[in-house]
C-alpha cells in the first residue's frame, strides 16, 4: 500500500520497500520501477527524487549513476539497539 505524505510544496510517496531479486536481475525491472516512481514525481512538479539503497548493493548503485545521474549525497549509519554500544 501507498501513502503520500504533502509537506508545504512537497509531496512525499511513502511505499513499500522494493527491489529486484537475484535471479531476475540483468532484466530492465529495476529500470522499469524507477521510471515509474519518477514519472510520478515528474507529474507532480517534484524538485528532486530520492531513493535509499543499501551501500553493498553495488549493481543498484551503478544502475542509478549510470543512466539517470543520480548522486550519493549523504550516508547514515545503523546500530542494534541491542549491540551494547553507546548509551
Amino acid at each position: 500500500m501507498s501513502r503520500t505524505h504533502c509537506c508545504s510544496q512537497y509531496a512525499l510517496p511513502e511505499s513499500a520497500p522494493w527491489g529486484v531479486s537475484v535471479n531476475h536481475r540483468g532484466q530492465g525491472i529495476g529500470a522499469k520501477l524507477n521510471g515509474v516512481g519518477e514519472q510520478w514525481a515528474l507529474q507532480r512538479d517534484a524538485a528532486e527524487v530520492r531513493l535509499n539503497v543499501w551501500a553493498f548493493n553495488e549493481p543498484a548503485l551503478a544502475m542509478y549513476n549510470e543512466p539517470w545521474g543520480y548522486e550519493v549525497r549523504s550516508y547514515f549509519a545503523l546500530a542494534s539497539a541491542s549491540s551494547g554500544n553507546g548509551a
